[in-house]
């Protein structure tokens, strides 16, 4: 089964779940076969498993969820589902990462967007200290710091322990926050 889940062998994995396999197995670092699905954005069997009761919140080794992993590779039709589901929106993973903070990273806009809509925590910190919007300024990911900002996410920066992007970042943030103003 996890096989057939990471390698996106749908017409296997279908199989498999008919038979009755176990959709919540799980396999190298605790990866259940929803992650490996997910993870790799095989859409048909993400469905399917969601239908056959997999566990949506089930983290790996590190705590990273099926919607992590969906969300850090911008697979929106998976990060959907998986939101429509009851997924964690805050569940936290390796190097204290949450579903917004990888989408941001990966400029996945429109992850970002369904995310926000789930009602997340906006000002989540890594264990860097860095936000979402700090990381999207940081990266000049325009559109994605104005969806932060619009969605509550603090402006002021403190990037603990990286003194030296303080004022770099703060520069890129100016420029969002102007634009959203003068947008307004």
């Amino acid at each position: 089964m996890m096989w057939a889940c990471y390698k996106g062998r749908t017409k296997a994995a279908r199989l498999l779940i008919e038979k009755g396999a176990d959709v919540n197995a799980y396999g190298n670092y605790s990866v259940t076969c929803l992650g490996w699905a997910a993870g790799r954005g095989h859409t048909e069997i993400v469905k399917n498993l969601l239908q056959r009761g997999a566990k949506v919140n089930t983290g790996d080794k590190y705590g990273t969820t099926p919607l992590i992993w969906a969300a850090r590779k911008g697979y929106i039709e998976i990060v959907d589902m998986l939101l429509n589901t009851e997924a964690a929106v805050d569940a936290c993973g390796m190097t204290s990462w949450t579903p917004l903070l990888v989408a941001s990273a990966g400029n996945h806009v429109e992850v970002v967007k369904a995310i926000l809509e789930h009602k997340p925590n906006v000002n989540a910190l890594d264990k860097d200290g860095c936000s979402a919007l700090t990381i999207a300024c940081k990266e000049g990911f325009h559109e994605i710091s104005v969806s932060l900002i619009n969605h509550g996410a603090y402006i002021n920066i403190n990037v603990r322990d990286q003194i030296e992007f303080v004022p770099r970042n703060s520069v890129i943030l100016c420029s969002v926050v102007e634009t959203k103003l003068v947008s307004i």
